[in-house]
C-alpha cells in the first residue's frame, strides 16, 4: 500500500517512504546505494554527512550512529537533517 504518514512523537508527519533498518550493513549500504559516500574507519563503515545531515547526494541525507555521532549530537544532527530532507525533492 502506499505511505501518506507516520506518526512521530504523537504527531502524524507526511512521508512518501519508510526505511527500516535490520542488520548493521544495511545502515550504510543504503546510503551508498543512493548515493552518500561510505568510508571505513577504525569503528567501521561511516556514512559521511555534514552537521545537517547533507551528503554527496543532494537528496540523501543520513544522521546518527551511521554517521558515526551518537547521543545529543547523533540527535541534533537527525533533527535538523529531518527538516531538511523534508524539503528536499530530486
Amino acid at each position: 500500500p502506499t505511505l501518506r504518514h507516520v506518526r512521530v512523537a504523537g504527531r502524524d508527519e507526511a512521508c512518501d517512504a519508510a526505511v527500516l533498518v535490520g542488520p548493521a550493513t544495511a545502515r550504510y549500504a543504503l546510503a551508498g546505494q543512493a548515493g552518500a559516500a561510505v568510508r571505513f574507519t577504525r569503528g567501521g563503515f561511516r556514512v559521511e554527512a555534514d552537521d545537517e545531515g547533507r551528503t554527496a547526494h543532494p537528496a540523501t541525507f543520513a544522521a546518527g550512529s551511521v554517521t558515526g555521532r551518537r547521543g545529543e549530537a547523533g540527535a541534533l544532527q537527525g533533527t535538523r537533517a529531518g527538516r531538511l530532507a523534508a524539503g528536499a525533492r530530486p
